[in-house]
């Protein structure tokens, strides 16, 4: 009787696992590795952390429930913190930060304003208002107008405007994105694709009469997955940083839910159906694998290395309704390489790195980590 007992708990524990997609039957080795851990700062509510290109890490937050989002938090790249002020009255609502050891550049209602280290001003622009900061990896910045459809060079040591370009389109812009290495901007509408450089259109791409464009994803290389959508379904098209067509795929309905490359080009998705696929740089479906629907809620895949192996994100609710927040390195057939929790707030992900959250008796604290 003990012996058949043991063979169908035994039994029974090998389904779970078949089923489940491996998440209470083993344990892994951590997916993080702990760098540095901020000091607990008093807010209500924050934005944050913010990974520059830099490898600063910006922060702005409300510090009482009447106040403003006007305080301001800045760490380097080995989390030592090199700026603090809160309750800035000079800078209004705050929306974006940008810093490096040059200085800290403020995006807010009343303009963009330029401060050192010691929080002494360098330049401010109050003509520069409603739009949204970009840099390159060499130290070039631009200002985005998205409802205007310009974007604005700016000398980041004296806040003038180089140059200015505007898109010369009827169409909205629904998405505007930058490529940090080349410097490339995409503007994204319901039909086309504008690829501008240097003040200059490089290249676009048009959806075919019937279709349209539901998002574009980039490569450390320039290279861009564009989805569409046409009556039947979703499919993938490929180009090359030059706009010229690499591969696509229209084999099935491909619903892009999350999708990455890696630095060979390859890419890598999860549909709507949880199915993660690589693609080679070619566009050769190398391997796929499923996750749980059950176990592996809202997936994201933030970072892929070389070889074939990616970071998912994702969340699970327990009987209470409460969340646990994961992320897990998978090889390309599926298997579980590594895996990291937290039940406070999800984490903040970045290619190279992973922020947690904390927030006890009024104060934020968070930690930053490296990927295993």
């Amino acid at each position: 009787m003990y012996k058949k007992l043991l063979i169908i708990i035994t039994s029974l524990f090998l389904f779970m696992i078949s089923i489940g997609g491996h998440t209470y039957a083993a344990s892994y080795p951590p997916a993080l590795e702990h760098k540095w851990t901020s000091k607990s700062f008093k807010a209500v509510d924050m934005f944050g952390p913010y990974m520059n290109e830099s490898g600063y890490t910006t922060v702005n937050y409300y510090q009482k429930p009447t106040s403003l989002n006007n305080s301001i938090l800045v760490y380097n790249s080995q989390g030592k913190k090199v700026y603090e002020k809160a309750n800035d009255a000079s800078l209004g609502t705050v929306s974006q930060v940008l810093a490096n050891k040059n200085g800290i550049i403020i995006n807010s209602q009343k303009g963009l304003k330029k401060i050192n280290l010691k929080g002494k001003v360098e330049w401010s622009n109050k003509n520069l208002l409603n739009g949204g900061l970009f840099t390159t990896k060499n130290g070039d910045l631009f200002f985005s107008d998205q409802s205007r459809k310009k974007i604005n060079k700016i000398n980041p040591k004296n806040g003038k405007i180089l140059w200015t370009y505007k898109l010369n389109t009827k169409d909205e812009i629904n998405n505007l994105e930058i490529n940090p290495k080349n410097g490339n901007f995409y503007f994204v509408t319901n039909k086309n694709v504008f690829v501008m450089n240097n003040k200059k259109l490089r290249w676009k791409v048009t959806a075919p009469k019937g279709h349209g464009i539901q998002e574009i994803i980039l490569s450390p290389n320039g290279t861009a997955a564009i989805e569409m959508y046409n009556k039947k379904g979703y499919y993938l098209k490929v180009y090359s940083n030059k706009g010229k067509l690499k591969w696509q795929n229209k084999s099935k309905d491909f619903y892009i839910s999350s999708g990455i490359f890696n630095k060979n080009d390859d890419f890598c998705m999860i549909d709507g159906s949880n199915q993660i696929i690589w693609f080679s740089s070619k566009g050769k479906i190398i391997s796929l694998f499923k996750l749980n629907e059950n176990n592996y809620l809202a997936p994201q895949i933030f970072s892929a290395t070389n070889p074939r192996s990616i970071y998912v994100r994702y969340f699970q609710r327990d009987a209470n309704f409460r969340s646990t927040y994961y992320i897990r390195k998978f090889n390309k057939n599926g298997k579980v390489l590594a895996q990291s929790k937290t039940k406070d707030f999800d984490f903040n992900t970045y290619t190279s790195g992973v922020y947690s959250l904390t927030h006890k008796k009024g104060a934020f604290q968070f930690k930053y980590y490296t990927l295993k």
